[in-house]
């Protein structure tokens, strides 16, 4: 059979050429090869060990389907091969028919794409600008961009043991001590910072199989080689049935990120993801009072949300860790909730919120009910004893995961979850989620991980209705979507920027505001693609914290510009005046799909950007990080922000200062250490428009509600939860000055920024309507 080259839909963003020859494939993007002498490789497991089905020879054409398709004659039956255009992407697949009459062979591993050295953007000269993108195992660990200098496990703590590390890594992936060689869940991407361009490789399916992407860099780009593989963990197929690998996308792209977001949206639509549903904003009980919580903390919270900060809007009143008798035990209250749940629920509902509960639903302690009275229901190992899962001092010793399989567990499953949605809990947070893909003998070896936790996660959600809103963290990120609405994104916060053992044990897994702020960055373009992303909650308490105030507004900025959930976590009756005003900034939650536009440049990126909208029009909100320790002033240029060229009114928002029309950069001046700007930029243009405001964080798309234009100025409707002392910047064009009237009273400070940007001071009584206007011979004091 002659080779030949078969273009996808003559697509040349991505195109894929078949040698039925030798079964290898390359795929290129326009002119230039991506991947070369590229093959699909199906693992089985026998006795010896694991072995490569197939054998050299010629492949045949199956036409008739959708796409690319591929077979070659086997004695036991035939290998598939398949590639289909998605857009810009190709989606590849690899399986296998079994028709010998012998017991078809147990599958380890399905990689429809497995490049050899030298077969990585073959014509380049040089890997040492490459990056490659790495997803961690689960929400705790951190992702991002790693060059081939970096140790394969440099995402990983030093000295900890790997009985320990069951949490935070994959127990079926491999941790490489080598430079440059990486291994990433479900999906990575490789970067070449020189040429300005990237491909994203990542599996679109994750329901059958937990899925890796490995690289070796290399020191040379002829030993780069990269594989993407699913993992099938000794499935059997079926005789005479089909058994392909999940679909594997591969998308071309420039280092902007929409490669990686167009991955998000494949997976979104493989696994029925409609529209996100935004977090209502809550209370949660964890980081103030953690495991010691009491049901009287729980009342005296509500409280205040139903009365003293009911303007806030807060919806969700979540009971965390430290209600439960034991950990497993979750129907059963301890000592400090005397009236059991169903009275908790009873009692926020009474008070106009929503009851919220945590729930660790796969993970037991040994003083639970649960782990003395089933221990069948344990994950074990070959000797017959439960797989440790982690210590944890807040219960005071080990933790153990259940085997997902077992239908026993998936009966208690739902049994305790319909009895939770029958209190009335409307919002319920999954966490430690991991501990039920340990690796260990399971009750149903038929089922892969993926499969038994898939499973256990749609029976929670039958149990608790299309109405209460799930939202998970501890887990693999990608797991549950489809079934859950939200997903934490990083580690945990804590009321301290980090602990001093941290950096010297090169630990970015445990709490601690900069850890939990890595992840913000780097898995932002999942976030309502996917699921609505939840960076963790906010804490705005002045006392009883390590966290600086420039430190709570960095939390504050992370959460509004990433547009994810906002839960609160203090004692509110701590809260001062400022604490108050800040939560009213931040509220109600504004709707975003973030880009971190320096993900390639910079292993801890320092840009987040979304595009947000007000009545005025479209505009661009920008975070941006001082991750130092340090006072210093910032300059950014304005193609670091992955925005278009032009001219852009740019306003920051915690000192209320207009910085000017910009087209090259602008300065942020005296940034404190570890602290933030907001900066709102907004085209230039001929018409009035709201340009800055200090009254919500997204500046614009929370707080003006509405907007009139005429002849002779402009009038903007503003509303805020609380009385605030509101500062707003507004491009008026034309000529002369400027008058403003708040509800057709005086009781405006009009001042002159630019020549054409006024700065407006007020006294904001929850709404207000400014109008604005030209007058002639108004002089008024220039200002900032």
């Amino acid at each position: 059979m002659t080779r030949k080259r078969v273009p996808v839909y003559g697509d040349e963003r991505c195109g894929l050429e078949f040698d039925t020859r030798t079964g290898t494939f390359s795929i290129s993007s326009g002119p230039e090869k991506i991947f070369g002498g590229a093959t699909g490789r199906v693992l089985v497991r026998k006795k010896k060990g694991l072995e490569q089905l197939g054998t050299p020879g010629e492949w045949e054409e199956d036409g008739g389907g959708e796409g690319l398709a591929f077979f070659k004659r086997e004695e036991w039956g035939r290998l598939l091969f398949r590639a289909r255009r998605e857009g810009g992407a190709l989606v590849l697949q690899v399986g296998l028919v079994w028709e010998a009459e012998a017991e078809p062979p147990c599958i380890d591993s399905m990689a429809p794409l497995a490049v050899p050295p030298g077969g990585v953007w073959p014509g380049r000269a040089s890997n040492r600008p490459w990056r490659f993108y790495r997803n961690g195992w689960q929400c705790w660990v951190p992702s991002g961009t790693l060059g081939r200098n970096r140790p394969g496990g440099y995402m990983f703590p030093l000295f900890l043991p790997r009985r320990l590390k069951a949490m935070i890594a994959n127990p079926t992936t491999p941790v490489f001590s080598e430079k440059g060689r990486f291994a990433s869940e479900w999906f990575g991407a490789l970067g070449d910072l020189d040429k300005g361009d990237s491909v994203a490789v990542g599996f679109v399916s994750v329901t059958r199989a937990l899925s890796q992407v490995k690289v070796r860099l290399g020191r040379g780009h002829e030993e780069a080689e990269i594989e993407a593989a699913a993992r099938f963990e000794g499935k059997r197929p079926e005789r005479g049935v089909e058994f392909m690998s999940e679909p594997l996308a591969v998308i071309p792209g420039d280092l902007s990120g929409e490669n990686l977001e167009a991955y998000a949206g494949m997976v979104a639509r493989e696994q029925g993801v409609g529209e996100v549903r935004g977090t209502p904003p809550g209370w949660c009980s964890w980081y103030q009072y953690f495991t010691g919580v009491t049901a009287e903390d729980v009342k005296g919270n509500l409280r205040l949300m139903s009365g003293r900060y009911r303007e806030l809007g807060i919806e969700v009143v979540q009971v965390d860790d430290g209600y439960q008798e034991q950990v497993g035990d979750w129907l059963e209250a301890n000592e400090k909730f005397p009236g059991g749940l169903e009275e908790t629920a009873r009692e926020i509902s009474e008070g106009g919120k929503t009851p919220g509960i945590w729930v660790a639903p796969f993970t037991v302690t040994r003083r639970s009910r649960v782990f003395r009275e089933k221990k069948e229901w344990l994950l074990k190992n070959r000797r017959g004893r439960p797989v440790l899962a982690g210590v944890n001092p807040s219960w005071r010793g080990r933790f153990y995961g259940l085997d997902l399989s077992h239908p026993d567990v998936l009966q208690w499953l739902h049994d305790v979850f319909t009895t939770l949605a029958g209190y009335g809990y409307r919002f319920i947070k999954l966490d430690f989620m991991a501990t039920g893909l340990l690796a260990g003998e399971r009750h149903d070896p038929s089922l892969t991980r993926a499969e038994a936790a898939r499973r256990a996660l749609r029976v929670i959600r039958e149990a608790v209705g299309n109405e209460t809103y799930l939202i998970a963290a501890g887990g693999p990120i990608l797991l549950g979507a489809g079934i859950l609405d939200a997903q934490r994104v990083g580690p945990d916060v804590a009321p301290r920027w980090s602990t001093f053992w941290q950096p010297l044990l090169r630990d970015r897994s445990s709490p601690g505001l900069r850890n939990c702020l890595q992840n913000v960055f780097t898995r932002s373009f999942l976030s309502g693609r996917l699921f609505e992303g939840d960076p963790d909650c906010l804490l705005l308490r002045g006392s009883g914290t390590r966290l600086g105030k420039a430190e709570r507004q960095t939390l504050a900025s992370a959460a509004a510009v990433f547009g994810g959930s906002v839960m609160f976590s203090d004692d509110a009756g701590l809260w001062g005046p400022e604490d108050v005003e800040m939560a009213a900034r931040v509220l109600p939650p504004v709707k975003a799909r973030p880009r971190c536009p320096d993900l390639w440049q910079r292993e801890a990126p320092m840009f987040l950007v979304s595009r947000l909208e007000d009545p005025g029009g479209e505009y661009h909100l920008a975070w941006i990080l001082n991750w130092s320790g340090r006072r210093r002033d910032i300059r950014v240029r304005i193609p670091e922000l992955g925005i278009g060229p032009g001219r852009y009114h740019a306003c920051e928002f915690w000192n209320a200062r207009y910085l000017g029309l910009v087209e090259d950069s602008f300065l942020l001046e005296g940034v404190p250490g570890h602290g933030s700007a907001v900066v709102r930029l907004t085209p230039e243009g001929d018409e009035p428009r709201l340009v800055g405001s200090n009254i919500h964080i997204s500046q614009g798309a929370a707080e003006l509600v509405g907007m009139r234009r005429d002849a002779g100025g402009v009038s903007v409707k503003l509303e805020t939860p609380i009385e605030s002392d509101a500062v707003i910047h507004v491009a008026l064009p034309g000529e002369g000055e400027v008058a403003a009237r708040l509800n057709g009273d005086t009781g405006v400070s009009a001042r002159r920024a630019s020549e054409q940007v006024f700065r407006l001071e007020f006294k904001l009584d929850r709404s207000g309507e400014i109008e604005i206007s030209r007058v002639d011979g108004y002089l008024l004091e220039r200002g900032e």
